[in-house]
């Protein structure tokens, strides 16, 4: 009986010790990518507005085609949203909306991911001149992890995972847009 009580408060001090550093733990991340887009700045951005076009090119969504995708709203348009739903738990369960459109430079989108872990996050797109018929575009997501969950940071590269992913999303859009 000592025995099964000193496992127990062994646990419970473990876990005690695990929620105080979670505590102390970053929950914010923020993760820039920029590429440069053989089109000009009104095409590009016409192109990253239009949600529907996000299947071609998100790598996210690209990991499952059975995904269940379906939307809502005015295409184009701020209240526009995107929803998905897939058995993959690299792409899980969410929905995407356009919050502020900035005509020609700027597209900032709400994304709640529901599973396989609820994280609210922005996905910002800059667009930028970047010669004729040439666009920078900067793809940008903020975000925070709930505590405890925040103590994930510590263990994973999100900067790394999360950055690569957005060049491959960018390299995937950019001949897709010229088309």
């Amino acid at each position: 009986m000592k025995f099964l009580l000193k496992l127990i408060v062994a646990a419970a001090s473990l876990a005690g010790i695990v929620l105080v550093i979670a505590f102390f733990v970053d929950r914010s991340f923020e993760v820039k990518r920029s590429d440069t887009i053989s089109a000009n700045r009104q095409e590009t951005f016409e192109y990253f507005k239009n949600l529907e076009n996000h299947e071609d090119f998100n790598v996210w969504l690209n990991q499952d085609p059975d995904a269940n995708i379906w939307y809502e709203g005015t295409p184009g348009e701020i209240g526009y949203k995107m929803h998905w739903k897939s058995s993959n738990n690299r792409v899980g369960e969410g929905t995407q909306e356009i919050i502020t459109l900035n005509e020609n430079e700027s597209i900032e989108y709400k994304v709640d991911f529901v599973e396989p872990q609820s994280i609210q996050a922005n996905l910002i797109v800059q667009i930028e001149d970047n010669g004729p018929n040439e666009s920078k575009v900067t793809w940008q997501m903020k975000g925070e992890i709930p505590y405890p969950w925040n103590l994930s940071l510590l263990f994973k590269d999100i900067e790394g995972q999360i950055g690569l992913d957005l060049e491959k999303g960018l390299k995937n859009a950019s001949p897709l847009i010229v088309n």
